[in-house]
C-alpha cells in the first residue's frame, strides 16, 4: 500500500482496504450517512471472499491455477473452491503455523473459516438491501446501528490473522520456495498423510531448523 491513503484511488492491497473500511465508517459517523456504512460492509466482505481465495491459491500448485480462477468466477465458484481444497488447505495452514513458531518472532493462526462465513452471511445483510423499509434505513434505526457494528467486528476478525507493518497489513504468506529441502520433504510427509498432531509437526520441525542452520531463519514472508 502507498504511504499516503487516496480515498479516490483504489489500490488492490488489503491494507489499502481497510484503511478505506475505517475512514468509510469515521465518514458514516460524522456525517450520518447510511450508504458510507453500506460501502464498508461490501469492501469488509471482499476482504473476506479475497482471503480465502488467497489461501486456496496458496494451498495449490501454480500449475492449478489457472483452473482455480476459472472456478471462482462461476456461480459459487468461492464455496466450491474452499470445498474441494478444504483438507489441502489444513495441511498448509497448520504447516505454516508449526514452522513459524519455530523460525520465526511471531506465529501464524489457522483461518477460521467458520466465522468467515458467519461474517460473510451477517454483512450480506447490508449489502442485499432491497427489502428494507424506509425507516430501517434511518442512520439510527437498529439495523443500521447493528451493521456499523458488524462492519467493526468484521475489520477485529480481519486484522487478528494479519501482521501490522509499517503503514500496512501483511497476511502470513509463507514462501515455500526458501525452505531447507529437508523442510520441504517433511511438508510433503505432512501434506500426503492423514495425521492431525501438530505439536509432533512442531517438533519435527523445529529438530530440523536446529539441525540445519542452528536455529536460524529459514524461510521468507511476503
Amino acid at each position: 500500500m502507498s504511504k499516503q491513503y487516496d480515498y479516490h484511488k483504489r489500490e488492490p492491497h488489503t491494507s489499502w482496504q481497510i484503511v478505506h473500511i475505517e475512514v468509510l465508517l469515521e465518514e458514516a459517523l460524522k456525517h450520518e450517512n447510511v450508504s458510507f456504512v453500506f460501502y464498508a460492509a461490501l469492501e469488509a466482505r471482499n476482504i473476506l471472499e479475497q482471503t480465502e481465495f488467497d489461501l486456496i491459491l496458496m494451498s495449490t500448485d501454480k500449475t492449478e491455477w489457472e483452473n482455480v480462477i476459472a472456478l471462482a468466477k462461476g456461480k459459487s465458484g468461492l464455496e466450491k473452491g474452499n470445498q474441494k481444497y478444504k483438507a489441502l488447505k489444513y495441511k498448509y495452514q497448520s504447516f505454516s503455523e508449526a514452522l513459524t513458531k519455530v523460525i520465526l518472532d511471531f506465529s501464524l493462526k489457522i483461518y477460521d473459516y467458520k466465522a468467515s462465513d458467519k461474517f460473510q452471511s451477517l454483512l450480506a445483510d447490508y449489502i442485499h438491501i432491497y427489502t428494507r423499509t424506509p425507516e430501517e434505513l434511518q442512520f439510527y434505526s437498529d439495523y443500521v446501528q447493528r451493521g456499523i457494528g458488524i462492519v467493526y467486528e468484521t475489520i477485529a476478525f480481519i486484522k487478528s490473522y494479519y501482521v501490522k507493518q509499517d503503514d500496512g497489513y501483511v497476511f502470513g504468506l509463507l514462501n515455500f520456495n526458501t525452505l531447507s529441502e529437508a523442510l520441504k520433504k517433511e511438508f510433503e510427509n505432512w501434506k500426503n498423510s492423514v495425521s492431525e498432531d501438530t505439536e509432533a509437526l512442531y517438533e519435527k520441525i523445529k529438530k530440523i531448523n536446529d539441525e540445519q542452520s542452528g536455529g536460524a531463519k529459514a524461510v521468507l514472508v511476503e
